[in-house]
């Protein structure tokens, strides 16, 4: 099952490139840390089409592609990435990091509601919930390492 969703996430980007409406000269899009939803028809990832790393949905196909971050302020210098989906389908959990601050958030799954989890000062990142959809753990370097 992994090596699939991954053939499949790898085919996508040159997709996503005329989806998304990015130049054809533009080459090297950034597409990366794809989760997929709990139902299994659409992933969301990781991708630079409009300069900074935001949050994009899809379905398996490429279609319906939409950004879910930084829909208020699309040229904020804020870059999104490491999304997870909570297993109901409902949320997505992510890393955005801002200058030196790197903070977990959490939105709706159509991007609506983005609320900061952390405020520590730390470097923050990689979010992954509870089977249960009550917790969600993370890496940190708060207490001076990373882990």
């Amino acid at each position: 099952m992994k090596y699939f969703i991954f053939c499949v996430f790898v085919a996508l980007p040159a997709m996503f490139v005329s989806s998304a409406g990015a130049s054809e000269d533009k080459i090297g899009v950034l597409a990366q840390h794809p989760s997929l939803s709990p139902s299994g028809q659409e992933l969301v990832f990781d991708a630079d089409f409009d300069g900074k790393s935001r949050l994009w949905i899809c379905g398996l196909d490429g279609s319906r592609l939409r950004k879910v971050s930084s829909l208020g302020n699309p040229a904020s210098a804020v870059t999104d990435l490491a999304p997870a989906w909570s297993p109901d389908g409902r949320m997505i959990a992510y890393t955005s990091i801002d200058g030196s601050s790197h903070d977990i958030w959490v939105m709706q799954a159509d991007g609506a509601y983005p609320v900061k989890l952390t405020a520590n000062g730390a470097k923050n990142g990689h979010p992954a919930w509870s089977p249960d959809g009550r917790k969600i753990v993370f890496t940190s370097d708060r207490d001076g390492t990373r882990a």
